[in-house]
């Protein structure tokens, strides 16, 4: 797992935004935190699709690092529906963080932001024009989010290929992972934390982590690797994991 390290020397890592399934289980659409100015520290909801590996993989990373924090948080099953997206998810307080892409929230909340741009993008150099083509997108993404909700960098990593397949998106639009979640929810450590772990992520990692998931590890498994290495985080740490199984129940069928 070494390209995203590459990636990160060369590029410095500089923010531009902002500084069951197999071997766990997930509770189903617990109750949201507050907001982050509450006196208690409510625990984050992770919501997640279960049907996706790559989903469960990218939750459960998000879940570790704010375990590590000294925040609690737990990874959670929301049904969706066939219109819903994560900002639907956030904003019915169904998860207080739920996952999605630059293309396919763009197409959600704005389908014909989403066309036009395709039709843009179309033409350009598929190799020199990667870069330009995820910068706008994101930026039109960023554009239709509700006033409340915001995300962050967006990770290098594409994904959302099952909503891609469904057709449920711009098929030529880019699909940088991002988080959505309300702009009350984290402090601003916790918030520089989540930038950086979504700007670390590779395809490659998240394909490989989801594909053992697929074959059978137990998703804590398959992330714990990558989470030392990039986040120096040991999910094998005995509170940690009382935490997490705290609050966790079986996903709904």
């Amino acid at each position: 797992m070494t390209a995203a390290r590459e990636w990160l020397a060369a590029t410095g890592l500089v923010a531009a935004s902002v500084v069951a399934a197999l071997g766990i289980t997930y509770a189903a659409e617990a109750a949201p935190a507050q907001s982050a100015g509450d006196t208690k520290r409510e625990a984050i909801s992770i919501g997640v699709d279960t049907r996706s590996a790559e989903q469960m993989v990218i939750g459960e990373i998000y879940n570790q690092v704010f375990l590590a924090l000294g925040r609690d948080s737990g990874v959670n099953a929301v049904k969706l529906r066939d219109a819903a997206s994560a900002v639907d998810i956030v904003r019915e307080r169904r998860a207080d963080l739920a996952l999605t892409c630059t293309g396919l929230i763009l197409h959600q909340l704005d389908r014909a932001a989403a066309t036009a741009l395709a039709e843009e993008l179309g033409g350009a150099d598929k190799v020199t024009g990667a870069a330009a083509a995820s910068e706008k997108t994101y930026a039109a993404a960023v554009g239709t989010l509700p006033g409340s909700v915001m995300t962050v960098d967006p990770s290098p990593a594409q994904g959302c290929s099952s909503a891609t397949k469904a057709g449920r998106n711009e098929g030529a639009l880019p699909q940088n992972i991002i988080p959505v979640f309300e702009k009350s929810l984290f402090t601003p450590r916790e918030l520089q934390r989540v930038n950086f772990i979504t700007r670390v992520l590779s395809t490659k990692d998240i394909e490989e982590m989801a594909q053992d998931v697929e074959a059978g590890t137990p998703v804590r498994e398959a992330v714990s690797t990558w989470l030392m290495e990039y986040a120096s985080i040991s999910v094998s740490d005995e509170k940690k994991e009382d935490q997490t199984e705290a609050t966790q129940q079986q996903p709904p069928v």
